[in-house]
């Protein structure tokens, strides 16, 4: 171990994506994020940047087809992620999502991407592989939760409801009566990796 070396001498392999989210910075602005990037730190002059440069999934493809259309997808992806598409000097840049890539529709939204990813009679299925080759994905945990309730009213079988607890352990307020939070407060609080106050399921 050479004490005098970063990392003491060995050899350390960081995975990632330049083009990915920026470090999250609670309060912090532009200068604040782009100087807790990893080519900000002092030891990144250490650092030597390997590129990844085959993609598996076109080598992966089941026919010439399929490889060209995700040869073009991909290159697509690659130059929003590079800043290549409509790119201007204001630093505006307007993306045209392709027509293939969209689901038209006057009505409801949520029941318009249900109804494409999973079809009508997604209720009657009963193969996991069926379940576990789709998702829906929404930046917004308020959308998810639309969309789960949606999915949940056109299960069979009786709607289960389950509470979390809402009270608080008095002995922690430390005497303070005006420390004690309302039901209502607590069951409002919706906290990222912990499930809302109420809980919806469908039994057969």
């Amino acid at each position: 171990m050479k004490c005098d070396q970063i990392f003491g001498g060995k050899v350390v392999v960081l995975g990632g994506d330049f083009r990915q989210i920026l470090p999250v910075i609670t309060e912090g602005g532009r200068v604040a994020t782009v100087l807790a990037s990893i080519n900000s730190s002092v030891l990144w002059n250490s650092c030597k940047v390997l590129k990844l440069t085959e993609n598996l999934r076109l080598r992966k493809a089941s026919n010439n087809m399929d490889a060209g259309a995700l040869a073009i997808f991909s290159k697509w992806l690659l130059d929003i992620e590079d800043g290549k598409i409509n790119e201007s000097n204001s630093g505006d840049v307007e993306i045209e999502i392709p027509d293939d890539l969209l689901i038209n529709t006057s009505g409801n939204p949520i029941e318009a991407i249900v109804k494409e990813i999973y079809g009508e009679r997604f209720a009657m299925r009963t193969d996991p592989k069926f379940f576990s080759e789709r998702a829906i994905l929404s930046p917004r945990n308020d959308d998810v939760d639309k969309i789960n309730q949606f999915m949940l009213t056109k299960l069979p079988g009786e709607e289960r409801r389950y509470i979390s607890s809402d009270s608080i352990e008095t002995s922690d307020t430390s005497g303070h009566d005006d420390m004690i939070y309302t039901q209502e407060l607590l069951n409002s609080i919706q906290v990222s990796g912990l499930p809302s106050h109420v809980t919806l399921t469908s039994l057969k």
